[in-house]
């Protein structure tokens, strides 16, 4: 059987942390839910004004070496 579920996550650390969005549901080898990806919108001078929680990761200030998910 091909079941499995598609999230909207860079890793699996990252699935769990951001409560991954379920982007497609597969049964039997065919789709029976599809939910379109979270994108969020940005207002910050300097930073993209569209953010995929998924891939784009930036530092927060103070945390050197931490990575942390913009857009969620």
């Amino acid at each position: 059987n091909a079941d499995f579920v598609v999230l909207q996550a860079s890793d699996p650390i990252e699935a769990v942390r951001l409560r991954a969005q379920r982007l497609y549901v597969v049964r039997r080898g065919k789709v029976i839910a599809q939910t379109p990806a979270r994108v969020a919108e940005l207002a910050l001078a300097g930073r993209p004004s569209r953010v995929d929680g998924a891939r784009t990761l930036l530092p927060l200030a103070g945390e050197e070496g931490d990575r942390a998910a913009v857009g969620r």
